[in-house]
């Protein structure tokens, strides 16, 4: 893996991962309800994980694009030229 994941570091990305786990774990112990820690622990790990998801699905967006949009170009010029022909 690289060492910028999604324009975090990995070290920092794994150091809010985890402390997000010690969180959950100790508001759980807190308050004696592990579903409340499982539930805390999603939130916070969506929180954290949803920029670099935004991130990608745009990125992957913007590549597909590029892709595309030139395809479609040459497939509606091919489209009429053969039409034109007939």
């Amino acid at each position: 893996m690289e060492d910028l994941a999604f324009k975090y570091p990995k070290r920092i990305l794994q150091a809010l991962l985890v402390g997000a786990m010690v969180v959950a774990i100790g508001w759980g112990v807190i308050t004696g309800n592990s579903q409340n820690a499982i539930n805390l622990w999603t939130k916070e790990v969506t929180f954290i994980t949803q920029p670099i998801f935004n991130y990608f699905t745009n990125r992957m967006k913007r590549r597909m694009e590029r892709v595309i949009e030139p395809a479609l170009e040459q497939l509606e010029a091919s489209g009429n030229s053969a039409s034109q022909d007939q």
